[in-house]
């Protein structure tokens, strides 16, 4: 297998490299399920036989722009070139136990945030919202809390949980040792 000169910048060692094999797989498989040929596919796309040839091959990542064209010429999308790379990410964790501790359980590459809280007797924490419009989800383990949103209070059991949409502020107070999990995440445009 080439190796693409460079430090890779996602992940692992190594993962620019399996990046462009498999976005080169995925060329070569829509140009082969279009019926053209590498010369004709690359005409299309306004590029080299070579230069298409070593994206084909894993040689070559191609940029977003090159990929655009390449879509373009196959009569498909960006989407349908690079649909297998949602892949799994997995993130090991603990949830806390203890009054006090918390934990950010979800993976840093996703926009989705998850953190676990484990509070004390009258303990309380400010939810980080982070910049722009993020919509808010509590879930209560055990215990009871009271969650402030926008100024608004809602009393939390176990197994409760709330839906917020792109508060400005939002806090709990534990009604006694309290755990609960919190996540952000965009705010859905509906």
């Amino acid at each position: 297998m080439a190796r693409i000169a460079g430090t890779d910048s996602i992940g692992e060692p190594g993962e620019k490299t399996r990046l462009a094999v498999r976005i080169g797989e995925a060329v070569r498989a829509q140009r082969k399920a279009a019926n053209l040929t590498l010369s004709q596919a690359a005409q299309l796309a306004g590029m080299s036989v070579s230069h298409l040839s070593n994206i084909e091959n894993g040689q070559t990542l191609a940029s977003l722009p090159v990929l655009a064209r390449i879509a373009t010429a196959l009569r498909t999308s960006l989407a349908e070139l690079t649909r297998d790379e949602d892949r799994l990410v997995i993130q090991t964790s603990r949830i806390p136990v203890e009054p006090g501790e918390a934990a950010k359980l979800s993976h840093p590459m996703l926009q989705l945030e998850v953190f676990a809280e484990a509070l004390a007797d009258a303990g309380s924490i400010e939810f980080s919202l982070p910049p722009g419009a993020r919509d808010l989800f509590v879930f209560v383990l055990e215990g009871s809390v009271v969650v402030s949103i926008d100024a608004v209070v809602y009393e939390l059991g176990p197994e409760d949980a709330l839906d917020a949409r792109t508060p400005h502020s939002a806090s709990a107070r534990a009604l006694g040792p309290a755990r609960l999990l919190w996540a952000t995440a965009p705010a859905q445009q509906f």
